[in-house]
């Protein structure tokens, strides 16, 4: 009688541990399940989670890079706090043809990216810009209505269609020039007496407006 409990004993001794054993490896596979998920987020949607955002353009990126602003190296992406820390931002004759990514400098003041291939530029994000110098590219469209920093304007040579100032802050541009853009016709600004009487430097058939709509 004796033999048989222990026997039943050790069975179920034995039990307990495959059902101890069965438990970890399931507590295992549901941790690296989680790991796994949280390694996918971190490269989805934008990166996220990482902290970086895409740059397109390997000029631009490479460029970055030159100037020791890019830390993680020519992948793709810039790191965000990185971007953050800029406030001056050269990128004149680099063969640049997108400046996407360039929201992510919200703290930048300083814009220089002459003579590249741009066809566009978005610094709506940019909150703190007041100097841009873009002159000498293919911008169709520019628009710096959300800008309300901005003092210097540099525009001309490109192939404009649309430009749009008014940002609220025109009384205090130091400098503005849109000259050799054949296509633009219209700009539309704060107040139309004040830019068409400071703001000289435009091509003939260009006008200021409050509506070029």
């Amino acid at each position: 009688m004796k033999k048989i409990i222990k026997k039943q004993k050790h069975r179920l001794e034995k039990a307990q541990f495959y059902l101890i054993y069965a438990m970890a490896i399931a507590y295992m596979v549901l941790a690296f399940a989680s790991l796994t998920s949280c390694s996918s987020d971190d490269t989805d949607d934008g990166n996220a989670i990482t902290n970086t955002v895409n740059i397109l353009d390997l000029n631009f990126e490479q460029s970055l890079i030159d100037l020791g602003i890019d830390t993680n190296g020519l992948n793709g992406n810039i790191l965000k706090v990185d971007a953050e820390a800029v406030t001056n931002l050269e990128l004149n004759e680099k063969n640049i043809i997108s400046l996407q990514g360039i929201e992510a400098f919200t703290n930048l003041e300083s814009l220089f990216c002459v003579s590249n291939h741009l066809t566009s530029i978005d610094v709506s994000n940019n909150l703190n810009l007041e100097t841009l110098y873009c002159f000498n590219n293919e911008i169709k469209h520019l628009d710096v209505s959300n800008n309300s920093n901005l003092k210097v304007l540099s525009c001309g040579s490109n192939k404009l269609e649309f430009l749009n100032v008014k940002n609220g802050n025109n009384i205090n541009m130091e400098y503005f020039n849109t000259v050799y853009n054949p296509y633009l016709n219209c700009i539309e600004v704060d107040d139309y007496a004040y830019s068409n009487n400071n703001w000289i430097h435009i091509d003939a058939q260009t006008s200021f407006s409050e509506d070029c709509n």
